[in-house]
């Protein structure tokens, strides 16, 4: 394990307190674990976006996606059988974000200092706009 990522992801759509995450639903029924996962998705047509690049550059997503491009779609799967998928508490969890490899994304946007001005732009925006949020205690 590599010390220097050792705790550095603050996620915002994990609340502690309560242990229980939020999701993002984008209008095609793409259950991701936050906004930017599920913004790099809706905006995977622009290549010149830098979420979808991030997104793009996580081996562990863009593998899942080249083998089982339906696997967080709600058109073909149930909610709890998404949430409860492996990556979720893998790769975008903990254990990820502990690992030498962490999710791009969530390195990008919710390292320690990120993670603070993100949700300052949250607060000051009056909360999620746009997409559905969901809370999911496991």
């Amino acid at each position: 394990m590599n010390t220097t990522n050792s705790n550095c992801i603050t996620c915002n759509a994990h609340q502690v307190k309560d242990d229980t995450r939020e999701w993002e639903i984008t209008p095609d029924g793409r259950v991701w674990p936050c906004c930017f996962f599920a913004n790099a998705w809706d905006k995977r047509r622009n290549n010149n976006d830098n979420e979808t690049k991030r997104l793009m550059e996580d081996k562990v997503i863009w593998n899942l996606l080249q083998t089982d491009p339906e696997w967080n779609s709600l058109n073909t799967h149930e909610l709890d059988d998404i949430v409860n998928h492996k990556v979720f508490w893998t790769h975008i969890w903990y254990t990820g974000w502990e690992s030498d490899n962490p999710p791009p994304i969530c390195l990008k946007e919710c390292s320690n200092n990120k993670a603070q001005l993100n949700i300052k732009k949250h607060n000051n925006r009056g909360g999620e706009n746009g997409l559905e949020t969901r809370e999911y205690v496991r």
